[in-house]
């Protein structure tokens, strides 16, 4: 029996970010957020595989360390592979984005 890819429920969202991979940077949008990653939707190609996403929240900047899985067209799956110390502002992150999409 083949159990399901997905931990985390996604949601979709709208959050504009900045993606960084060493001295370059791109600006981009997250299209859908999970605890445990995100589709950003960036006209760019990316260097990957690793990258950092800055995302604007309350009181500051997230900076949530991410690794590019999958990309589609325009679209980059990452995988989250956040510091301790920014666990905490990506919940609020996500949580916010699961409010604000309404009841599954």
């Amino acid at each position: 029996m083949e159990l399901p890819r997905r931990v985390h429920a996604r949601f979709p969202c709208r959050i504009a970010v900045r993606l960084r991979a060493g001295p370059s940077s791109w600006p981009a949008e997250i299209v859908e957020i999970s605890a445990g990653g995100a589709v950003v939707r960036v006209d760019a190609d990316l260097p990957g595989p690793m990258m950092e996403i800055d995302v604007p929240e309350p009181g500051g900047t997230a900076i949530i360390r991410s690794r590019i899985v999958r990309r589609t067209g325009s679209d980059y799956a990452v995988q989250f592979e956040p510091h301790f110390s920014e666990q905490h502002k990506l919940k609020r992150i996500v949580d916010a984005a699961r409010r604000s999409s309404g009841p599954a």
